[in-house]
């Protein structure tokens, strides 16, 4: 069958994608607990530039020993089976049952690639002015933007329990996160070329209420790029448009 369909084939694979993609060498710390749990030491990590306006930047640091080959591979797998489906698909053909067939070849591939129990640590970092990047930022509550130049960033540290598991909406029933509620991240050194250098000293709430505390924690962490995964990650947006 020839595919004619307007809508995009898997928007809430490549977001649940994108959630983990990459991870290479990183020299890491991590201190504190996360709602009573001890984490393991971080051993891989990455940063990605983003796309849009401004200067964007994600870092993430992983307990999961190689977690840029794993992604990569997973990636590259959605990309062959979100190309396969395009071809496939016939206008008449029911969005959510193409959605759910992708969501379970999504879950079949993770098991294959991915670890079944792993932490990260996430920061991303919004400048206007990529002048302006290596630099100090307050978090959560206590960050004060300034709208006409924004410069901001925020801190995230979930645990992954089990493989992956999603519902309609993408979100993973396996995967449970912390944001910063409060807290500093310094950019302590950057190459855009090379790598990253970060300094977290974070207060962590639960995200659907962040009145409820669950830890401060402190982290040092030392990352460089992962283009294999950067690159499976552009392919598969472009299969999936």
């Amino acid at each position: 069958m020839t595919s004619s369909r307007s809508f995009s084939l898997a928007p809430r694979v490549v977001v649940s994608a994108l959630a983990l993609t990459g991870a290479v060498a990183c020299a890491g710390s991590f201190e504190g607990e996360v709602d009573g749990e001890a984490v393991p030491p971080l051993l891989s990590g990455y940063w990605l530039e983003g796309d849009g306006e401004g200067f964007q930047v994600s870092a993430t640091a992983s307990t999961a020993l190689d977690l840029c080959g794993s992604a990569t591979a997973l990636l590259r797998e959605m990309n062959d089976v979100v190309s396969a489906k395009a071809d496939e698909v016939d206008e008449d053909d029911d969005e959510e049952d193409v959605y759910d067939e992708l969501a379970d070849a999504y879950e079949d591939a993770w098991r294959r690639h991915m670890p079944e129990d792993f932490w990260t640590v996430g920061a991303s970092i919004f400048v206007k002015d990529d002048d302006d990047f290596v630099d100090d930022y307050d978090l959560g509550e206590d960050a004060d933007i300034d709208f006409e130049n924004p410069a901001f960033a925020s801190v995230t540290v979930c645990h992954q329990e089990g493989f992956l598991e999603l519902d309609d909406d993408g979100s993973d029933d396996n995967r449970t996160c912390f944001p910063a509620k409060g807290g500093e991240l310094e950019v302590v050194a950057f190459d855009d070329k090379g790598s990253i250098e970060l300094s977290i000293d974070a207060e962590l709430a639960e995200a659907d209420d962040l009145d409820e505390e669950v830890g401060d924690v402190t982290a040092s962490l030392h990352m460089g790029s992962c283009k294999a995964a950067d690159e499976a990650n552009k392919d598969l947006e472009d299969a999936n448009e």
